[in-house]
């Protein structure tokens, strides 16, 4: 008897591009990184960007508050390459930084060099199989269609194999309200974190509106 619990796992990167491949017609490949097949290579491109596009927007699971960074012993404050978005934080709020060339920067002194840690606000980029399944399902949809575009002029796929612009904004509304039920909501101030405020209207051509990454 066939074991009917293989399929009751989260989509994986390789079902992902293999999802994208579809939607241009073209066949699965079985390793993720297939130099081979230029389609998958073009695929897995496409799936990234749109996973960092969507994950720049900041959302509860790759939110991150009362972070403290320590400074190294030239007194600056490394900033690890899947940041995304960064700001201080609680009692040091009122140093305004930014991230450049890898480290903190204090824009209130102008310098790299900082007196001692900080506490920091972040959104942090995570790898396709670390985020929630309402999130995966939202970016393969999203990336089928742009990479159907790109491949074949036709952003809803071929053949029937695609994906359509309602099927997109219906996976973003499953994905919003998985972020309302999920994300912790301070009832006091009404926002967990103050980052600045990031505009996702660009994930579904203006049907959102301007939102902070703690809400």
């Amino acid at each position: 008897m066939a074991d009917l619990t293989t399929n009751l796992k989260l989509t994986t990167e390789l079902e992902a591009i293999n999802t994208l491949l579809r939607c241009i017609g073209e066949g699965p490949v079985s390793d993720v990184d297939s130099p081979q097949n230029i389609s998958a290579m073009n695929g897995l491109k496409t799936l990234r960007r749109v996973s960092r596009e969507v994950q720049t927007a900041g959302w509860y699971f790759n939110s991150e508050y009362d972070v403290t960074l320590s400074k190294d012993q030239d007194g600056k404050i490394p900033v690890g390459n899947d940041v995304l978005e960064i700001d201080s934080y609680g009692s040091d709020k009122s140093t305004d930084v930014t991230r450049r060339g890898g480290f903190l920067y204090n824009l209130s002194d102008n310098t790299f060099v900082f007196a001692g840690s900080i506490k920091v606000e972040l959104i942090r980029f995570l790898s396709f199989e670390d985020i929630p399944e309402s999130a995966r399902t939202y970016i393969v949809i999203k990336a089928g269609r742009e990479f159907a575009h790109q491949e074949i002029g036709a952003s809803d796929g071929l053949g029937g194999f695609g994906f359509n612009e309602a099927d997109e904004a219906r996976s973003l509304i499953i994905l919003k309200n998985h972020e309302g039920n999920n994300a912790d909501h301070n009832i006091l101030t009404g926002s967990r974190g103050t980052l600045k405020v990031i505009d996702r209207t660009g994930l579904i051509g203006g049907m959102m509106q301007f939102n902070t990454i703690g809400r």
